[in-house]
């Protein structure tokens, strides 16, 4: 009786064994077994800025950053800011390009073109002005959204007037620019 239980327990666990899903390391990978890239949310579209920096020296506005292929985004911004007491209006156009990983993570250079002009009805109202950024820096991605930029670079003046908005330090036509940007990413 004994010799019959144990040979049906053991007839029981191999037809168990024969029966259930074999793991082979050619299987389907889970989340865990992804690559870096697959988990920097490769299906992020866009990302929304402001820029405490900014809003510190009195330059009031967001930003907002379309992703156009894995390494690039558009971004595109609009602020106000009052200098010498004149209200200002400011949108730029950049184009973000992400050359070591793919968009919002990482080294990034933004070249940008940046028109301001009087919002005041004190101030006669002129042609605007336009002005050319580059700059460069680093941008930090979490996997819940939260997105933080920093770089520098430098801007210069087309034309007449300038468009150079706050933070920078004026050198002439040129200045130098600090970009600093928090945010979030859908």
């Amino acid at each position: 009786m004994k010799g019959r239980r144990f040979v049906s327990a053991l007839s029981c666990a191999l037809l168990v064994l024969l029966v259930t899903t074999r793991v082979f390391a050619n299987d389907a990978p889970t989340f865990a077994d992804r690559e870096d890239d697959a988990t920097e949310d490769a299906d992020a579209a866009v990302a929304v800025m402001f820029a405490p920096l900014a809003i510190a020296c009195g330059v009031f506005g967001g930003e907002a950053d379309f992703v156009v292929q894995r390494a690039l985004a558009l971004s595109v911004d609009a602020v106000g800011y009052r200098p010498d007491g004149a209200t200002l209006g400011a949108v730029g156009v950049g184009l973000l390009v992400y050359p070591l990983r793919s968009v919002f993570h990482g080294l990034y250079l933004e070249p940008r073109v940046i028109y301001a002009h009087a919002l005041s009805q004190t101030l006669p109202s002129g042609p605007g002005a336009l002005s050319a950024e580059a700059v460069s820096g680093w941008q930090w991605t979490w996997d819940y959204g939260l997105t933080i930029r920093l770089g520098a670079g430098v801007a210069g003046a087309i034309g007449g007037g300038s468009a150079i908005r706050a933070p920078d330090v004026s050198l002439g036509r040129l200045a130098l620019v600090a970009d600093a940007g928090l945010g979030w990413v859908w």
